[in-house]
């Protein structure tokens, strides 16, 4: 019974940090496209993950098993993909709509079983399938969206959901465990801001 409690209470907090994560991500769209105009594109990505990184400071020195070289690689390959896709999806913010750009980056969510089912080899199950029309309905409606042109500034944004994509199943599959966001953040700030000042 009292494993049963810290499953359910481990699940619960879960839920909850992702339901948070969800907001955050959400509120993000709105703040994107009111910095678009006011402040360079890859500064304003420079203080986004300086910041995010001073809230992961309690945790960047927390001990775990994985090795430094380890560590280090995962720093490197997420933070390039990460950069690479917050730079995208900067690119295009307040030059289309902030609900446009929540529904196009949020396709990750239906690309990660694809793109997994291609580099894998894995078949979609029915269920997969209903999820994903499921899904790609709900986003439309909660996404507000004004028109249905498709053109460059939304391209760049599907491919800044390809390659969040390819961040989540890059720690499922090798970084699964680890504290990735360790330095994760703090690299990506450092990217942003090499290309800013270039």
């Amino acid at each position: 019974f009292l494993l049963r409690m810290v499953l359910v209470s481990r699940r619960a907090k879960g839920i909850v940090c992702l339901f948070l994560v969800a907001i955050t991500f959400g509120f993000g769209y709105g703040f994107q496209a009111m910095a678009e105009g006011v402040i360079a594109p890859f500064s304003f990505l420079t203080w986004r993950y300086f910041v995010a990184s001073l809230f992961f400071l309690p945790f960047m020195f927390k001990k775990d098993e994985t090795s430094m070289r380890t560590c280090l690689e995962i720093m490197v390959v997420l933070g390039m993909i990460l950069s690479l896709a917050s730079g995208f999806q900067q690119m295009a913010a307040g030059k289309i709509h902030a609900g446009k750009i929540g529904f196009i980056t949020s396709l990750y969510i239906v690309l990660v079983p694809l793109i997994e089912s291609v580099l894998f080899k894995k078949k979609i199950s029915f269920l997969t399938v209903l999820s994903i029309a499921v899904c790609l309905l709900g986003l439309f409606f909660l996404c507000d969206i004004r028109d249905f042109s498709f053109g460059l500034y939304e391209f760049i944004v599907l491919c800044s959901a390809f390659l969040y994509a390819l961040e989540i199943i890059y720690i499922d599959h090798k970084a699964a465990g680890v504290n990735i966001y360790k330095f994760t953040f703090s690299f990506s700030s450092i990217l942003h801001s090499i290309k800013s000042s270039s």
